[in-house]
């Protein structure tokens, strides 16, 4: 099955950035396939978060968070929510504590640190049950804006896998091989300076014998078509001749004559040059 991918690319907002509705109409599109989720955060709005992660929880196929850069507050809830959680070098991950304002009495006050509580307990389990971290190294995590390296996050059993870049080949090419050699031989210098300055030699497409040209006009040129043709000749001769003889030189007498002429050995010379006909017309 074909994996999908959704991307975060911007805060968890209900307005200006991604919300739980929308995020709802990508994973139906998934449609059960394996979805990779890109993560590049820096959190925003709690409910819209919540929203998100436990629509990862009930969602039938696999889903991997893919941390690309930040992954901060809200944001590692919802990549927590995940079946896994793989980083890659070049990124960091963030968590702390809720944060929010109130106004009003102090009742509304007290109301506000309540959720705020509530809110910090939530996410303290979702960072607990992944990591299998005591309560007392959750708490210390999030009392700060705690930040961590891929690696950290990897030693804390937070993520699952640190994505590395593969390094780069310092295999040298064929030509560089070549040079090598070069440089080892004992060609002379000077013809292996003029060797070096030129450019690697291109492959060469392999000529394809070409027939020659057809000429026309050259069959005379060809013994067996002129044996052909000064048979063909001395039986028209024939042919006159005899009708001359008898005073009768129309057309239909010569037709005549020409009936009663072995015509044998043209066919025979027809049937050997009716190739070499057939190429030279």
């Amino acid at each position: 099955m074909a994996r999908k991918v959704i991307e975060i690319y911007d805060p968890i907002d209900k307005w200006m950035g991604m919300s739980g509705d929308v995020f709802a109409r990508m994973l139906r599109d998934a449609d059960g396939s394996v979805v990779e989720l890109r993560i590049n955060s820096p959190g925003g709005d709690v409910g819209e978060g919540f929203s998100i992660a436990n629509q990862i929880k009930k969602y039938s196929g696999k889903v991997v968070a893919v941390v690309e850069g930040y992954c901060a507050s809200v944001a590692t809830i919802i990549a927590l929510a995940c079946s896994e959680i793989h980083m890659h070098e070049l990124s960091v991950w963030m968590m702390h504590r809720s944060s929010g304002g109130a106004r009003g009495h102090s009742e509304d006050l007290t109301s506000a640190a309540k959720a705020l509580e509530v809110i910090d307990q939530a996410a303290a389990q979702m960072y607990k049950n992944k990591s299998g971290a005591s309560d007392e190294q959750v708490a210390q995590w999030l009392a700060v804006d705690t930040w961590m390296s891929p690696a950290d996050a990897l030693a804390a059993g937070l993520v699952d896998k640190v994505i590395t870049d593969a390094p780069r080949s310092n295999k040298p090419t064929a030509w560089a091989r070549t040079f090598q050699m070069m440089a080892a031989s004992s060609i002379p210098a000077d013809v292996r300076a003029r060797v070096e300055q030129q450019d690697p030699p291109q492959p060469q497409a392999v000529a394809t014998p070409q027939p020659a040209p057809l000429k026309r006009g050259n069959m005379a040129k060809n013994g067996t078509i002129r044996a052909l043709l000064a048979l063909g000749l001395s039986a028209f001769a024939q042919a006159g001749a005899l009708a001359k003889a008898s005073g009768d030189d129309d057309d239909k007498a010569v037709g005549a004559v020409l009936d009663g002429i072995d015509v044998a050995p043209l066919a025979t010379a027809a049937g050997d040059v009716k190739q070499d006909a057939g190429e030279l017309l």
